[in-house]
């Protein structure tokens, strides 16, 4: 599956939540990133991502993970008991694509948040 840039939909409620239940990994993606890009809701979007990080499909699990860097720069602020284990797993991945969300977050939470990046290690 080829990933391909789109910006997340307009956040309207009901229609992300259906989103986040569609069958399509893709609506799923962009359901996820309008909560937590464009919802202002900072625990319905640390829910939804750490609920989509524990999920198997490599591409909803990586968007998870991405977005706990996305809160962290928004909200300055994570949970980090909830998310440092769930990085950390994720940056051993053999997915490439969860490896590479899991440093990007990781990136993001250390910038935004003043935070040692040994915590991740």
């Amino acid at each position: 599956m080829k990933s391909k840039y789109q910006a997340p939909p307009d956040f309207e409620h009901k229609s992300n939540l259906k989103l986040l239940k569609s069958e399509n990994e893709f609506d799923k993606i962009n359901g996820l990133l309008s909560i937590v890009l464009k919802s202002g809701n900072y625990d319905l979007s640390m829910k939804k991502s750490i609920e989509f990080s524990q999920k198997n499909s490599e591409w909803v699990k990586a968007c998870g993970i991405e977005c706990f860097g996305h809160i962290a720069r928004l909200y300055k602020k994570i949970e980090l008991d909830s998310v440092q284990g769930v990085i950390t797993d994720g940056l051993k991945s053999k997915s490439k694509i969860i490896s590479g969300k899991s440093e990007s977050a990781i990136d993001d939470i250390v910038h935004f948040l003043k935070l040692d990046r040994e915590l991740f290690e």
